[in-house]
């Protein structure tokens, strides 16, 4: 069961070494589902896979806020099978990163930036301001992008 009292939801099961152990989906759709309840406006979203990491980082003195988009699916080999004379453990790679396109960002800003552009790509992005949200597409993202809204 799933409880909440005021900006606080308790879950009556560890739920999330429940999913690290089974992986059963419905177990992260009910964590996701508990934060759309305390946080139905969040500072950031982004039509990411659940792979993916995005982060905003502030830089005050600079005046801007960074956009950090990250894709780099990691695959499982290895085997837990013992091997004589080597290590026996399952490591985690990045062997092929495939690019993603058509990203949606919304973006809460305490000010409409003058400028919202790609570091990597080295170009400006059209975004439109409403209800303090800069909200723009991000054409391409190939492991990584950082999006700077100045």
């Amino acid at each position: 069961g799933v409880l909440r009292r005021g900006r606080m939801i308790y879950f009556s099961h560890p739920i999330f070494g429940a999913y690290a152990k089974v992986g059963q989906p419905l177990y992260r759709d009910l964590v996701l589902a508990a934060l759309d309840l305390l946080y139905p406006s969040p500072n950031l979203l982004a039509s990411l896979p659940s792979g993916a990491r995005a982060t905003l980082q502030r830089q005050d003195e600079a005046g801007r806020t960074i956009l950090h988009l990250l894709y780099a699916p990691a695959a499982l080999r290895g085997s837990n099978h013992p091997v004589p004379g080597a290590t026996n453990r399952m490591v985690e790679i990045v062997e092929d990163a495939a690019p993603l396109f058509d990203i949606d960002c919304s973006v809460r800003l305490a000010a409409k930036p003058k400028r919202v552009h790609l570091v990597m790509a080295g170009e400006d992005l059209p975004f439109e301001w409403k209800d303090s949200r800069a909200s723009f597409r991000l054409p391409r993202l190939h492991v990584h992008e950082a999006v700077v809204m100045e």
